[in-house]
């Protein structure tokens, strides 16, 4: 049996700018309908906040602790960019606050569970990808 493959960071983090990141934010927005831009993702920011601020915010949070995730395992920056990294947490803070009663509770659960979404769909694509030879 071989070693499990080692992840490296394939590219430095340090040459991301900060308006870089709010646009990552929001390209986890539009990702859930797999669209790549960030306008896209804006769009699905207002549309939501039109019907409830409350889910509106809690889906940019999401993205945001996504992409705040990568950043702390040192996931390859063009993934995480291009907000493959925020799509799932924004879900599941979102599918939280919908279905919870609103308290601190629910928000401490928010946090939680969106980190916890973004490290999971990476460590199972990862895992997929050796497991099924697929790319990952």
């Amino acid at each position: 049996a071989s070693p499990p493959p080692v992840l490296e960071a394939s590219a430095d983090w340090s040459r991301v700018m900060p308006l870089e990141l709010v646009g990552a934010v929001f390209r986890g927005l539009a990702q859930i309908f797999v669209a790549h831009h960030w306008a896209t993702g804006l769009l699905v920011a207002i549309g939501c906040f039109w019907h409830s601020p409350r889910l509106a915010c809690i889906l940019v949070l999401g993205s945001a602790l996504g992409l705040l995730s990568a950043f702390a395992v040192q996931a390859d920056v063009e993934q995480a960019m291009a907000g493959l990294w925020g799509f799932n947490p924004a879900l599941t803070a979102a599918a939280a606050c919908t279905f919870f009663e609103h308290s601190y509770r629910t928000f401490t659960l928010v946090v939680w569970s969106a980190s916890a979404a973004a490290l999971l769909a990476a460590g199972l694509s990862q895992s997929f990808s050796t497991a099924f030879k697929m790319p990952a």
